[in-house]
Formats: structure tokens, C-alpha cells, sequence
């Protein structure tokens, strides 16, 4: 699909847990321009040095109040602050979604986004999906 938006030469890395970590970093060695990950396997990897978050220029956090309700808050916190690097402040952009917005979610987005930042509500309109 990535060759449809212009993007054939991109290489995208998925490490997630119930796959062999052998396979997953091979694939890390020859290098990927993006990263998609479970927290608790990117942890992994990143202790058993074969990620080094810092280099990374942009960090996109999907379903973050479902990782917060599975009890990730604290691997996210270590994750995200690994990534801020010896300095301990991003400088790359950040994205979260998240279909609620309880108090972890604002907490996060505090900690870790921009002053900048931008919350975009939707919301369905009545009668939408009718039909």
C-alpha cells in the first residue's frame, strides 16, 4: 500500500511480542525508516541494546487511553523518555490518539507534547452511520 502514496522505498519494522525476536531485529539490522511496536516488546529491545530510540524524529502513540487501561502507563513513560535522549527534551513531533481523553491521556499529553499542542474532538452527528 505504501507504493500507492509515493512511499515504495520506505521500510517499516514491526516488533511485537509472540514473534521471534531473531526475526525482528534481523529486520532492525538492515534498518527501517519507521518503527511500529507493542511497548512491552520495544522494551525489550531496547534492553537488550538492539533500539536506540534517540534517533527517531517522529513518535505517533495510537489507543493511548486503551494502553493506559491495560496497565502501560509506566513502560509508555519509559518509552517516551527514552526517546527525549541525554538532553530530556524532544524535539521531534509528537501524535497521540485516543478515543477518551481521561485524566492519564491529558497527563501524557502534557508531559510529552508541545505547548503548541492541539486537541481535535469528533464527534457523530445524529443519524450518522444510519443507513
Amino acid at each position: 500500500e505504501l507504493s500507492t502514496l509515493g512511499a515504495a522505498d520506505l521500510r517499516v519494522g514491526l516488533v511485537v511480542g509472540g514473534v521471534a525476536r531473531r526475526e525482528q531485529t534481523r529486520e532492525l539490522r538492515r534498518g527501517v525508516h519507521a518503527l511500529v511496536a507493542t511497548p512491552g516488546r520495544l522494551l525489550d529491545l531496547v534492553d537488550a541494546g538492539d533500539v536506540d530510540l534517540t534517533g527517531a524524529g517522529h513518535r505517533l502513540l495510537l489507543d493511548v487511553d486503551h494502553e493506559l487501561d491495560l496497565g502501560l502507563a509506566d513502560d509508555m513513560r519509559r518509552i517516551l523518555d527514552g526517546m527525549d535522549g541525554d538532553a530530556g527534551e524532544w524535539r521531534g513531533q509528537t501524535v497521540m490518539s485516543a478515543s477518551a481523553l481521561p485524566a492519564g491521556v491529558l497527563s501524557l499529553a502534557a508531559r510529552y507534547m508541545r505547548k503548541q499542542r492541539a486537541t481535535l474532538r469528533m464527534t457523530a452527528e445524529a443519524g450518522a452511520g444510519a443507513g
